[in-house]
């Protein structure tokens, strides 16, 4: 028997790796194989890291040494971005056991299995360049199970060189599952009890552009509903200039796509827009979001933000701040700015105080909370599909609405990982309570 503890850091996409990860595991090993939820009793721990910003960085750092002082007779296996990125760095840490990269992640399973039987002649890569012929997101066949609300990763990797980004260096091209894969996912999770998939990505709706013949998000959205019969589907985050008069009329028509879109902004003003060498610029936004909300009046809508991008004038920010709150959005991810060794955005002069950037973040956040409290508050006495979770919150029950509400409520545990209607019935600051029907 090994017990194997997952931790994952960052986006869903890592999410969705760790999950088919951790189900290629269990079907290769069975009965000899135990997931624990705390590193300390485990025997191998796989850390999929993120390096979106610094900060990501220094969390995987921190987190490595924790994990190897608690639990010293446990093997450490780092995989994810930044054990892509940061390879040379982290190949000399004692703490790490073994380092994968994101190209050879589909091999961890394989090298659990070695731990297992360490008389095992095979053979396990190690972190090396991206492989341009790779086509397919990874080569993982295993896909939760299990999870009410799995993920679904359709695509890998980003074509485009934002100024301020090194995922494109992490994650490699662009390049897309097939779609008799998608498919065929989507239907043994629906088989598997799945109320709602999350459709999840690097750059989501450039699925099927290098696939032959290529084919559209849209396609693929068709197709998903065409092939499946009563599971939802979320999309995790689209681009704007990807947000055309055919999708939004697809997800306000289509009732099993969630009226819930994730549309990155980065900045309110086009100056910045263009030294961060973003494609979109503000009126299109502007336009985008006004016509997602004219069909979907009742979804939400949410925004990444960055504030202190090198060069953000106070004028700057401002134009951010109004072009925001001009918006009724649902909420935002606000992010302070991060240099990234390597990236075009590092070289900027003219860096933002950090003290600066952490007022400009909380002025943010503060706005966040009023809108997300409203968006709540809009939701009181409608009847509502929610996906029910599998644990209590202060003894209630927590489910998620497809435009994007937690609500808690009262019920016995059998309706837990179900579809459930729920009328909601007031909301307490943040948090909203519910009765079912």
């Amino acid at each position: 028997m090994i017990r194997v503890n997952w931790a994952t850091f960052g986006c869903k996409a890592n999410q969705a790796d760790t999950d088919a990860l951790s189900d290629e595991v269990s079907a290769r090993l069975g009965d000899e194989v135990e997931f624990v939820s705390d590193y300390e009793s485990a025997d191998v721990v796989v850390m999929n890291t993120c390096t979106v910003t610094h900060q990501a960085d220094t969390d995987a750092r921190k987190a490595i040494r924790r994990v190897k002082r608690r639990s010293p007779g446990a093997k450490i296996v780092v995989t994810g971005c930044y054990a892509q990125v940061a390879e040379k760095r982290l190949a000399t840490w004692p703490e790490i056991d073994h380092l994968v990269g994101n190209v050879h992640k589909a091999t961890i399973p394989s090298l659990i299995q070695r731990i297992n039987s360490p008389t095992s002649d095979e053979v396990v890569p190690q972190t090396s360049d991206w492989d341009p012929s790779m086509r397919s997101p990874d080569a993982i066949r295993g896909l939760p199970a299990t999870r009410t609300r799995p993920f679904l990763k359709v695509q890998d990797g980003c074509n485009y060189v934002c100024s301020f980004c090194i995922i494109p260096e992490a994650r490699g091209a662009s390049r897309s599952l097939a779609l008799s894969e998608v498919l065929a996912s989507a239907q043994r999770l629906e088989e598997a009890g799945a109320h709602e998939i999350v459709l999840t990505g690097i750059h989501l709706a450039h699925w099927g552009r290098d696939l032959t013949p290529k084919q559209t998000f849209v396609d693929l959205l068709h197709a998903l509903i065409g092939a499946t019969e009563r599971v939802r589907f979320r999309i995790s985050s689209i681009e704007p200039n990807e947000v055309t008069d055919e999708f939004l009329s697809l997800v306000a028509e289509e009732e099993r796509i969630c009226d819930h879109l994730h549309v990155p902004l980065q900045s309110g003003d086009d100056a910045v827009l263009k030294r961060m060498r973003r494609v979109y610029r503000v009126d299109w936004y502007r336009r985008i979001f006004e016509a997602f909300r004219s069909q979907c009046p009742d979804g939400a809508w949410g925004i990444d933000v960055m504030t202190g991008f090198p060069g953000e004038t106070d004028e700057e920010f401002q134009n951010t701040y109004r072009f925001l709150r001009s918006l009724d959005f649902t909420y935002l991810h606000v992010f302070p700015y991060s240099a990234r060794e390597g990236t075009v955005a590092a070289e900027l002069p003219d860096p933002v105080d950090p003290r600066v950037r952490k007022v400009r973040t909380q002025r943010l956040l503060a706005l966040s909370k009023s809108h997300q409290k409203a968006h709540y508050e809009r939701a009181v006495g409608k009847h509502h599909p929610v996906v029910v979770e599998n644990r209590r919150v202060n003894d209630q029950l927590r489910g998620l609405t497809g435009n994007y509400v937690p609500v808690l409520f009262d019920g016995s545990s059998q309706l837990m990982e179900t579809l459930t209607s729920v009328c909601v019935r007031r909301v307490d600051e943040q948090v909203v309570y519910g009765e079912t029907l």
